[in-house]
């Protein structure tokens, strides 16, 4: 389960992901410059986002 929190009061904000929301593998706080996995704790230096577009798979790969 991948959740985001920016709002709700109460509950941790930022973005949690794993089987059991009270003890996510993975939590990013809402700042996204630091996070949590396995409960071990690390900064985040970077984020790189990379995206395709089906329809340049497609293309590329000459399928129908």
């Amino acid at each position: 389960m991948l959740y985001l929190n920016t709002s709700i009061r109460g509950y941790p904000r930022g973005l949690r992901a794993g089987s059991d929301p009270r003890k996510p593998l993975l939590c990013v706080n809402d700042d996204f410059d630091s996070f949590t996995f396995q409960g071990v704790p690390y900064t985040i230096q970077a984020i790189e986002v990379f995206y395709y577009l089906l329809s340049d798979i497609i293309i590329k790969n000459n399928l129908t």
